[in-house]
């Protein structure tokens, strides 16, 4: 039934307001001001890096954004912040992250400038094995200089259009 002193209440009442929020939205990572918004404050923010549409297409990039909504939905990442960006979209932050491969995430703390780089299959499995990892302090970190960001159009949703090579 948990404990009656004051501490006791105020956790009992931060976790009753906690697990009420909705779940975090999952953005795309198109300029400084959605990292300063959706990154900056919070503790951990997650960052994926996916393939280019060519290579994944729209179908398999909105699977990629539906597997990281899977993990807005865990009551105990719900003070996370979930963003994502294509392949180049912010090669600042991909060299800052060491992303060599796609999809990535990465797990980021901006308030102690340290990061992980989950390594494995972008699936549901493996991103909650990961963050459950990086909670009990059982995954590797990295220091990192927060880059600055460059702003581009946030995609729209559709098929990326495919030039034809000259010949």
């Amino acid at each position: 039934n948990g404990g009656r002193t004051k501490s006791d209440n105020v956790t009992f009442g931060l976790d009753k307001v906690e697990a009420s929020l909705p779940p975090p939205e999952v953005h795309e990572l198109s300029s400084q001001e959605v990292w300063d918004q959706h990154c900056g404050g919070k503790s951990i923010c997650l960052v994926a890096f996916l393939p280019n549409l060519v290579d994944s297409g729209v179908e398999g990039r909105n699977q990629y954004i539906e597997t990281l909504r899977t993990l807005t939905k865990k009551p105990t990442l719900k003070k996370f912040g979930f963003v994502w960006t294509g392949v180049q979209r912010q090669p600042a932050h991909e060299t800052a992250f060491n992303i060599e491969d796609y999809p990535a995430l990465v797990a980021v703390n901006p308030k102690k400038s340290k990061y992980a780089q989950m390594r494995g299959s972008f699936s549901s499995e493996e991103l909650s094995g990961f963050v459950g990892r990086l909670m009990q302090a059982r995954e590797a970190t990295s220091g990192f200089e927060i880059p600055s960001l460059g702003s581009y159009t946030p995609w729209d949703g559709k098929e990326q259009a495919v030039h034809a090579e000259e010949e």
